[in-house]
C-alpha cells in the first residue's frame, strides 16, 4: 500500500521587514524617530539630525529605499527601507578663525601705558598681571588687545573659547575679563565688550570656557583682556595669567 504525501510551501506572512540603523558620534543631536528602528514593513519615522555648537555633519550617504535630505546644517533621514540600511554620520569640527599672530598675547597692544600702574609683562601664552597700589583705581581697568579684522572674522555667530590657568595669585579675580570688545579706546574695552569669560583666581589648573559672540555687519572687534576694579583701598592686583588656548569658531 501505497503513502501520499501532502506537501505544502509555508511562504511569509505579509510583507517583508526590514532594519534601519542610524549611527552618530557625541556631537550629533537627533530627533524624531529612534536611531534603530525594526521590523518596518513601511515608511520609517523621520530622524532629523543637528550638529552641536562649532561643528558641522559629513553628507551622509542614504541607500534602498532611504534618503538624506540637507535642511540648513541639519540632515533629515526618511524614507521606506526595501532592504536593512546602515547610514554612519560623522562630524568636523569647525575651523579656528584665529591667525598665531593673534593667539600670542605678546603681540597685542596696552591699551594704557605703565604709568597707570600695570606692569607690562607676556609672552606667547602668559601675562605676569601687576596692577600696584595707587590712589586713583579708575587708571587700572585697562589691558591689551588685538584687532579682528571683518575681512577675516565677518558678521555672524560664533563660539569664543580659552583655556586657562592661573598661579602666583592675589586678588587677581576682582574685575579681571578676557573677551571681544567692539571698543579699544581707554576706559571703553570692558564696557563694550560683546562676549566676556571671567578670569577666576580659584581657576589653578587649565580648564576650558567658552561663550557665545554674535558680530553684526557695523561692529569693530577687539580681542581683549582687561581688568576693571574700583575700591577706595587701593589694593594691588596680581597674578599670572595662562592662556594656553584661543579659539574662534563658527557656530
Amino acid at each position: 500500500m501505497g503513502f501520499v504525501v501532502n506537501k505544502r510551501r509555508f511562504q511569509q506572512s505579509g510583507p517583508p521587514e526590514y532594519t534601519v540603523t542610524i549611527t552618530i558620534d557625541s556631537y550629533i543631536n537627533h530627533t524624531g524617530g529612534a536611531l534603530v528602528q525594526t521590523n518596518l514593513s513601511g515608511p520609517m519615522t523621520a530622524v532629523t539630525l543637528s550638529p552641536k555648537d562649532t561643528y558641522r555633519i559629513n553628507q551622509p550617504s542614504g541607500s534602498s529605499g532611504i534618503t538624506v535630505t540637507a535642511s540648513g546644517n541639519n540632515f533629515i533621514i526618511s524614507g521606506t527601507p526595501t532592504a536593512d540600511v546602515t547610514i554612519n554620520c560623522t562630524t568636523t569640527q569647525n575651523p579656528d578663525l584665529l591667525t598665531s599672530t593673534q593667539k600670542d598675547v605678546s603681540n597685542w597692544t596696552k591699551t594704557r601705558n605703565a604709568s597707570y600702574g600695570y606692569q607690562h609683562s607676556v609672552s606667547s601664552t602668559r601675562i605676569n598681571w601687576n596692577i600696584p597700589s595707587a590712589s586713583a583705581d579708575v587708571n587700572k581697568n585697562e589691558g591689551y588687545y588685538i584687532e579682528l579684522p571683518i575681512s577675516q572674522i565677518p558678521a555672524g555667530n560664533y563660539i569664543f573659547e580659552i583655556r586657562y590657568r592661573i598661579t602666583d595669585l592675589s586678588q587677581l579675580d576682582t574685575g579681571c575679563k578676557i573677551g571681544i570688545s567692539t571698543s579699544n579706546y581707554n576706559g571703553r574695552v570692558y564696557f563694550y565688550f560683546n562676549c566676556m569669560i571671567d578670569i577666576l583666581d580659584t581657576q589653578t589648573s587649565y580648564t576650558n570656557v567658552s561663550v557665545p559672540y554674535t558680530r553684526s555687519a557695523n561692529d569693530s572687534a577687539y580681542l581683549a583682556i582687561t581688568n576693571y576694579y574700583y575700591n577706595t583701598t587701593y589694593t594691588a592686583r596680581q597674578g599670572r595669567i595662562y592662556l594656553d588656548q584661543i579659539y574662534l569658531r563658527e557656530v
